[in-house]
Formats: structure tokens, C-alpha cells, sequence
């Protein structure tokens, strides 16, 4: 029986969240397949629910946000100031970052949408509502160069797939 309460309490909050995915379908239904009528909001919502359900389980000082890595050529922490033979540089628009905000500066802040350092990331999530096995080769490309601006840290790359 070890173990089964934290196991229980997760299937708990992960049908609790799918149940309120359901809910934005029942109220804006596509005709004739799954989903909502808005292809873009209902990534965006389903993007919203993925970063409602994280931040509640992160760390205080931690905050999930959407936006992009801009990668300067000088370092925002401590110790030496400038990469060397680096250039500015900004990764494209990544779903979901998990970033250290309380240890390292936001560039650029319009609500849940950001521009940061690479310092202060701590991982970033592509969200697919479906992701099929003929695409993770080039989703996982894709993340790699999204990621291109934090080379350096260590970024673990975990095949999701959402229940809706």
C-alpha cells in the first residue's frame, strides 16, 4: 500500500484537469470531430492547463511561462561576464518554460509570456495534444534546436502525451 496516496492524489489532479479541458469542448464544440471549434485557443487552453497544473507543484521562486530563450553575449549570473565568440542570440517561441525567476532576471514580462536568460532555465515543454510515434523523432529535433540558446544546461527531453 506504500506509495499509493501521492499515485492516487496525481490520477486525481490529472482527471481533474481533463475533466476541465472537457468542459471548454462541451461549450465551444467542433463539428464532427474532437476538440474545440478554435484549433488555436484550444492549443492555447490546453497549453493554460498544463502550466496551472506545473505551477501549483513547483517550488516558490520557480514559474512556468511561455516565450522565448534570448541568449546574450554576456552572462546574467555570476562569474565571468562574456561568453566568448558568442552573439546575441534568441530561440523561436517555446510552449511551456520552467524558469528560476527568483534567482535570475526576466528580460521582458507581459503576463504569462516572457523573454529570458538562459541561466534561470530550468526545462521546457513542447505541448502536442496528440504526438504520434512517426513525430517524435522530429519534435525531439525540434526541441534540440529550440534549446539551442541554454547549450549548456542539461535539458531532458520526456516523451508526454496528453489524455485529451
Amino acid at each position: 500500500m506504500d506509495g499509493t496516496r501521492i499515485r492516487t492524489f496525481v490520477e486525481n489532479e490529472a482527471e481533474a484537469m481533463l475533466k476541465t479541458y472537457r468542459q471548454f469542448q462541451v461549450l465551444i464544440p467542433a463539428d464532427g470531430r474532437e476538440g474545440a471549434a478554435h484549433t488555436g485557443e484550444d492549443g492555447m487552453y490546453v497549453e493554460a492547463l498544463l502550466k496551472s497544473y506545473i505551477q501549483k507543484f513547483l517550488p516558490a521562486g520557480l514559474e512556468v511561462m511561455t516565450g522565448f530563450i534570448l541568449r546574450p553575449a554576456v552572462k546574467t549570473g555570476s562569474g565571468k561576464k562574456e561568453r566568448a565568440g558568442d552573439r546575441d542570440a534568441h530561440s523561436s517561441q517555446l510552449d511551456l518554460i520552467i524558469f528560476d525567476s527568483a534567482s535570475y532576471p526576466v528580460f521582458l514580462r507581459m503576463g504569462d509570456h516572457a523573454i529570458v536568460p538562459p541561466e534561470g532555465v530550468i526545462g521546457v515543454i513542447s505541448v502536442k495534444k496528440n504526438l504520434y510515434f512517426s513525430q517524435l523523432e522530429q519534435e525531439i529535433n525540434l526541441l534540440n534546436r529550440r534549446g539551442d540558446c541554454a547549450r549548456g544546461k542539461m535539458l531532458w527531453i520526456r516523451r508526454l502525451r496528453a489524455p485529451f
